[in-house]
């Protein structure tokens, strides 16, 4: 396929996503202080979704679509994920199959 005919295929793939997204709730993301949440909010704004960045466990009980970003270091993200008490509400989260 042409460059051109390529283009053309990626901004109509663009634009079926923005148009669904439109229809799509908003994506929350956890904020807990490890993990690139800016490569995330990017990503998540590239599909054409609306985003909320939170940081309290009570807001991750309100989600409907939640996002937490990962790390190279699992230990040092466990260590700020049970600093800011955010366990407990993630197995709720989990546990409410949301």
């Amino acid at each position: 396929a042409s460059q051109i005919a390529v283009r053309r295929q990626r901004k109509r793939r663009r634009q079926r996503t923005a148009a669904m997204a439109g229809e799509r709730k908003l994506v929350h993301v956890l904020d807990y202080g490890a993990g690139n949440v800016r490569s995330i909010e990017n990503a998540i704004k590239k599909c054409g979704y609306q985003f909320k960045v939170i940081s309290t466990p009570e807001e991750i009980l309100q989600a409907d679509m939640l996002v937490f970003p990962g790390v190279g270091s699992f230990g040092n993200a466990m260590r700020r994920l049970e600093e800011g008490n955010y366990i407990n509400a993630l197995k709720e989260y989990i546990a409410a199959d949301r």
